[in-house]
């Protein structure tokens, strides 16, 4: 499955809520529309990778495989 990186580390759940959403917030509150766009892309990214992991790990429980349709790279 797809990785998310942010700050030259993995994303995680932990790092989402603690750091990249009130990073985010503070720019929408300040009007930094052009890091608040930079955050939504990782949000993004990091939102579709969470649920593609979701989906497979839901079709492995049913022995079906899953092929995931985010790409892996840009």
């Amino acid at each position: 499955t797809h990785t998310s990186w942010w700050d030259k580390s993995e994303m995680t759940n932990e790092r989402f809520g603690e750091e990249l959403a009130p990073k985010y917030l503070s720019a929408l509150e300040h009007g930094d529309w052009a890091r608040a766009d930079e955050l939504e892309y990782v949000i993004r990214d990091y939102a579709v990778a969470d649920t593609e992991a979701t989906i497979a790990l839901y079709e492995a429980l049913l022995g079906r495989s899953y092929t995931p349709q985010y790409p892996q790279s840009r």
